[in-house]
């Protein structure tokens, strides 16, 4: 299993597929996403983002 973590509020790359791309190619994969995340949300959103990757981890 993959996990795929974007945040939706990132405007340096267009949403619209970047993190939903992968998602779909990684057949298993758990897309996550960070509520107004912007990009680099793992620096921005750290508690949000290590409990996402915590979660899938658990799992």
């Amino acid at each position: 299993m993959s996990a795929v973590i974007d945040g939706d509020g990132d405007e340096s790359v267009p949403r619209n597929g970047s993190a939903r791309r992968p998602h779909h190619a990684i057949p298993g994969s758990e897309l996550r996403i960070i509520a107004n995340g912007p990009h680099g949300c793992h620096i921005n959103h750290p508690d949000e983002f290590n409990a996402a990757l915590l979660d899938f981890w658990a799992r």
